[in-house]
């Protein structure tokens, strides 16, 4: 038996996603990370739903789950994504012996998260940087 058309077009995954827009509560401002990391020294069990509710109760318009909340300290308020200037360096002279070779930078860099993320952000900057000529390594 076949579907008839209804005339709209379907809507998969792919199309739904690139619609998406960030709402305004999708956005963290420098006092919902300094919340968390707050939140971080305070708990040591590191309960993630205490820290959300809250979080939640806070920050009224910017409602964030658990995992938000978990994943915005991994991501970006995490110690272990701190890079020093001789990291930086290891990960691009890496780099330039084995490029795009993640498996074995990051056996040169034990400690690190996301390196790739920060090697991708890094040579934008720089190659900004050089657009404009003025290079920064510093984080």
């Amino acid at each position: 038996m076949k579907r008839k058309s209804t005339g709209k077009p379907d809507n998969d995954s792919a199309t739904q996603s690139k619609s998406r827009k960030k709402n305004k509560s999708e956005t963290w401002t420098v006092e919902q990370d300094d919340f968390i990391v707050a939140e971080m020294d305070k708990l040591s069990d590191l309960n993630w739903k205490a820290i959300s509710k809250k979080f939640n109760k806070k920050f009224a318009k910017a409602k964030k789950s658990f995992l938000e909340c978990k994943n915005r300290w991994t991501l970006l308020t995490s110690p272990k994504n701190l890079w020093s200037h001789n990291e930086q360096l290891v990960l691009f002279l890496a780099f330039y012996k084995a490029p795009a070779n993640w498996p074995y930078i990051a056996s040169l860099l034990p400690n690190k998260i996301f390196i790739r993320n920060h090697f991708v952000n890094k040579a934008k900057k720089l190659a900004n940087g050089i657009k404009s000529k003025e290079v920064v390594l510093n984080n």
